[in-house]
């Protein structure tokens, strides 16, 4: 078993979410607090189920659960472009780490729904 930290997925992640402290600064205060916030939490919360199924021998519903919450970051980054809290080209950005993200936690799912310990 890989360290969590390790994974390649879970780098992905991590990069992601310390670009959203580093990189998204104007933000208004009513999108800084609702939808910036829940993008944070959306983001540590594909971590720790990354980590949990890392350390289980069940690893498709954490990564299925991780897969439906990095979806709902994918919208969150888009509606922050689309309300010019962000720019393209950090958007595009954004947009290829979680789409690499849930590339590799597909292929993980797939080889765990395959592979059952």
């Amino acid at each position: 078993m890989a360290r969590y930290d390790e994974l390649d997925a879970y780098r992905c992640v991590y990069d992601t979410l310390l670009m959203t402290y580093r990189e998204i600064k104007a933000v208004p205060r009513e999108i800084r607090y609702t939808l910036l916030e829940t993008l944070r939490n959306d983001l540590v919360d594909v971590l720790l189920n990354i980590t949990e199924a890392n350390s289980t021998r069940d690893k498709v519903p954490p990564i299925k659960d991780a897969r439906k919450i990095l979806q709902r970051a994918k919208l969150r980054f888009r509606l922050l472009k689309d309300l010019k809290c962000i720019s393209a080209d950090q958007y595009e950005t954004f947009s290829e780490k979680t789409v690499s993200a849930s590339k590799q936690l597909t292929g993980w799912q797939r080889y765990a729904a395959s592979h059952p310990e």
